[in-house]
């Protein structure tokens, strides 16, 4: 694997927990559900923003596991991290929306 595809949250083929990369996201959702406390606690729409961020982690994490994966695999293993993340997310836009 070149040094172009090494990234410091993944190490030995397992990505690793970074609090420098998640811990902003976690704050912008604490900040969004305070908010939606403040403002009446009526509907939950902080679960479209936290959506937004867990799509874009799942696409992360996804990725870099399939560029993880030895040469002659490491395409199908991006689509399919890919396929997932994107097959999940639509199941849950269906059960966000009242299912």
């Amino acid at each position: 694997m070149s040094k172009a595809l090494a990234h410091p949250a993944v190490r030995g083929g397992r990505v690793r927990f970074e609090p420098a990369v998640y811990a902003p996201p976690a704050l912008l959702v604490g900040l969004l559900v305070i908010l939606w406390l403040l403002t009446g606690a009526g509907y939950f729409w902080p679960m479209w923003p936290c959506w937004a961020i867990l799509f874009g982690a799942g696409l992360f994490v996804g990725v870099r596991w399939g560029l993880q994966r030895p040469a002659d695999e490491r395409r199908l293993a991006i689509k399919s991290a890919i396929a997932i993340t994107v097959s999940v997310a639509l199941v849950a836009i269906w059960a966000m929306a009242g299912g």
